[in-house]
């Protein structure tokens, strides 16, 4: 099933991998997936973040990937409202 409002931007052509195993996302990268993978935030900025919040965060490698990974699906939405695609 494809999302309509987050189609893909570099949908795949081929459903199969050459040993004859499917492709995790057949349907290819989505625009969304794509700009929060190419942010431009590095794990400097979540620390730095995390910092100015709360320093004893930065001691939680988990905490640190999840801000992470939010900081750049939030850019990533941004993105997507501000017309990127």
């Amino acid at each position: 099933m494809t999302d309509t409002l987050n189609p893909p931007a570099f949908p795949s052509s081929l459903p199969f991998t050459e040993d004859g195993k499917r492709y995790r996302t057949p349907t290819g990268l989505s625009a969304r997936a794509y700009f929060a993978a190419h942010a431009p935030i590095t794990m400097k900025d979540a620390l730095d973040y995390l910092r100015a919040i709360d320093p004893e965060a930065v001691r939680d490698y988990t905490t640190v990937l999840r801000t992470l990974a939010e900081m750049r699906v939030a850019y990533a939405d941004e993105m997507m409202k501000a017309g990127a695609v």
